[in-house]
């Protein structure tokens, strides 16, 4: 919205070729004052409309306050993040758990390194075998690979390898370009790489539980499958979220169905827990099968 010295200054060029000119009045509404000036003369109509036209066009912008958390949102009944707040306690309500048919079917292959085709267990920071995400074009590779390139370039900009782009050693950087992916393309393992800073406080982010989860709740409903397993953790932690046993097991569930060995072996735990030896033998087989080393130590122990 322009400034009331603009207005001014407009009005004063205007005036001077003017034989008459006046200063009706001073419109206000929710404390925005707009200066209006209504022109007598033959230029008259052109400057009133403008200025009328500033003052619609700053009436209908203001901001609401949000009917859940109170803060200002563009005018909608609530912010987005209350709506995915509330879209997340309702997601089991009307849903039902998946099947066991569904659950000890063969889970589909985890996400693999696209440099050593090795698989990646899990997704994170700091393990061997975790992922590394790329913010530039969105594609994940083993932490080790990482490691590799990192040690061949010594220079302060790494090229990804995939596209080229060159990345940032600064964690502040690299957040940053994962932070406008997220914005531009909407793209679910950006969501996740940025929930998992709020959840560690690494990258220079302060710990948020909370926003992580909504994060990972976003990331999820987006696609990503490994987000699931982290929403269970949260429940099962008290995380952002009341901590629910029994919603925690419900999203276990559904991760494992989609494929994490993670879930899966903390399924055979429980099951094993409440005395259940032959469904946590099933989940620990399937584990196995897919390559997972803890499941399959366990596996050999249970045997003996």
């Amino acid at each position: 919205m322009p400034n009331e010295d603009a207005l001014l200054e407009a009005a004063a060029i205007s005036v001077a070729d003017l034989h008459q000119s006046h200063i009706l009045f001073i419109l206000s509404q929710f404390d925005l004052v707009v200066t209006t000036f209504v022109l007598l003369g033959p230029k008259k109509t052109t400057l009133a409309k403008s200025a009328h036209a500033t003052f619609e066009m700053s009436s209908a912008n203001k901001l609401t306050k949000c009917a859940a958390c109170g803060k200002c949102n563009d005018g909608q009944k609530n912010c987005e993040e209350c709506k995915l707040d509330q879209a997340l306690k309702d997601y089991w309500k009307d849903r039902p758990q998946p099947s066991d048919e569904a659950l000890f079917e063969t889970p589909p292959p985890a996400d693999e390194c696209l440099i050593c085709m090795h698989s990646i267990d899990t997704w994170g920071f700091v393990e061997e075998g975790q992922s590394w995400y790329m913010p530039c074009c969105g594609k994940s590779i083993r932490e080790t690979c990482h490691l590799d390139v990192m040690m061949e370039d010594n220079s302060s900009l790494s090229p990804c390898v995939f596209c080229r782009t060159p990345i940032p050693r600064s964690n502040k950087a690299r957040l940053e370009m994962a932070e406008k992916r997220m914005k531009k393309y909407d793209d679910a393992d950006a969501i996740y790489f940025i929930a998992e800073c709020y959840q560690s406080g690494t990258f220079e982010v302060q710990k948020d539980y909370k926003k992580a989860t909504r994060l990972y709740f976003r990331a999820h409903l987006k696609g990503c499958r490994v987000a699931t397993e982290k929403i269970g953790s949260a429940y099962l932690q008290g995380e952002g979220v009341d901590c629910n046993f029994v919603i925690g097991m419900k999203w276990f569930t559904l991760a494992a169905v989609e494929g994490s060995l993670l879930a899966r072996r903390a399924l055979s735990e429980w099951e094993m827990s409440a005395g259940n030896t032959c469904r946590a033998m099933k989940h620990l087989l399937i584990a196995a099968s897919a390559g997972h080393d803890e499941s399959l130590q366990d596996l050999m122990q249970g045997y003996k």
